[in-house]
């Protein structure tokens, strides 16, 4: 019996092992049982799972790619932000951007935001 248990404490490192190497973690996140059983389906798609990715990537922004968004979050241990968010920071520091320094991909990641939840205005 401790044999078959060693074998399956070994058996059970090498997949994490070969998880973290392909650069795969396990992270938990409670749902509704309903969300939950849909979220399982889905992710025996390949198409699901690409509409998904692309969904987070358009919805979580990488702070770092946004330098003045980087400079907004310099107290904040923050890698990545939900868009609302990130318009928010905006808005509540409007007046420590400077607008002639930032990069075209961040005017229009502003333009986007202010579209989205601001209707086309920055509260500065």
């Amino acid at each position: 019996m401790d044999s078959r248990q060693e074998q399956l404490r070994t058996a059970k490192r090498r997949q994490r092992l070969k998880d973290r190497q392909a650069g795969q973690a396990l992270y938990q996140v409670k749902l509704p049982a309903a969300l939950r059983d849909r979220l399982r389906a889905g992710m025996r798609s390949a198409a699901f799972v690409a509409r998904f990715h692309a969904f987070l990537r358009h919805e979580i922004i990488r702070v770092d790619d946004y330098p003045g968004l980087a400079l907004l979050c310099w107290n904040r241990d923050l890698e990545y932000m939900t868009r609302e968010d990130a318009f928010g920071l905006y808005e509540r520091n409007w007046r420590l951007i400077d607008v002639d320094d930032l990069s075209p991909e961040e005017r229009a990641l502003i333009g986007a935001l202010k579209e989205e939840f601001g209707h086309n205005v920055i509260n500065a």
